[in-house]
């Protein structure tokens, strides 16, 4: 982990790295354990993601190697709210998705509600 990458986990998320820290981060990465980001970045060899580390989402860019996999983070970059909403219902919607088309496939039916007003309970 570089000085540069510390320094902003520091400034932006209050959180002081270590080794051990990037090699956890770093894990959860290589593990599909994030939220990828749809936005490469110019390189082509480096990709953006949230990852969750100790309870605070972080926004990571890092280095791939020639097998897809993360080794390296090149920065943290601050979060953004509406992003991160974004990622997550993405990610929600494509696993709901591939949950209704795994049932289908075993035979299951699966209906789909339709879209009611919910009555306020007084």
């Amino acid at each position: 982990m570089s000085k540069h990458s510390r320094e902003r986990a520091e400034q932006r998320y209050n959180l002081e790295l270590s080794k051990a820290d990037e090699r956890a981060i770093l894990g959860y990465i290589n593990a599909s354990q994030c939220i990828p980001l749809s936005a490469r970045s110019t390189k082509e060899n480096t990709a953006i993601c949230y990852v969750k580390y100790r309870k605070i989402p972080m926004r990571i860019v890092y280095m791939l190697d020639s097998r897809n996999r993360a080794f390296q983070i090149i920065t943290v970059l601050p979060f953004d709210v509406e992003e991160y909403n974004q990622a997550m219902q993405e990610t929600f919607d494509r696993d709901i998705a591939n949950n209704i088309k795994f049932l289908q496939s075993q035979g299951y039916i699966v209906y789909k509600r339709k879209n009611r007003a919910r009555r306020d309970i007084k």
